[in-house]
């Protein structure tokens, strides 16, 4: 699976959500029985740090556009979905996050 984006707001980061919300995500991916995910960032962002301290390791790099300048992206990637998401929720379970409720659809529900 891919998440393609996810952001939180810079009064909320640190708080554990960017972690409940890759949990959330990598549930839905191995409902659909997928194994691994990945995800496309700038390579300058502070984002790599997000994502490598989830343990993903980068994988590729190529040349994108945001905002139509043309920036950087690294691939990080998720080979063992199962340990990374029980490794999540248990990062969340710990700063006693609420788990997202979830729709018929298995993604969580707009606030």
């Amino acid at each position: 699976g891919e998440v393609f984006a996810l952001y939180v707001h810079t009064d909320h980061e640190g708080r554990g959500i960017g972690r409940a919300l890759m949990a959330q995500a990598g549930q839905a991916f191995l409902q659909q029985g997928m194994r691994s995910c990945l995800s496309w960032v700038m390579t300058f962002s502070h984002t790599r740090f997000f994502c490598e301290t989830l343990g993903g390791r980068v994988v590729g790099r190529k040349m994108g556009r945001v905002g139509g300048m043309p920036v950087s992206l690294s691939a990080y990637a998720w080979d063992n979905l199962p340990e990374s998401v029980d490794q999540w929720e248990d990062a969340c379970t710990v700063a006693n996050l609420v788990t997202l409720p979830r729709s018929n659809d298995g993604f969580p529900d707009a606030a």
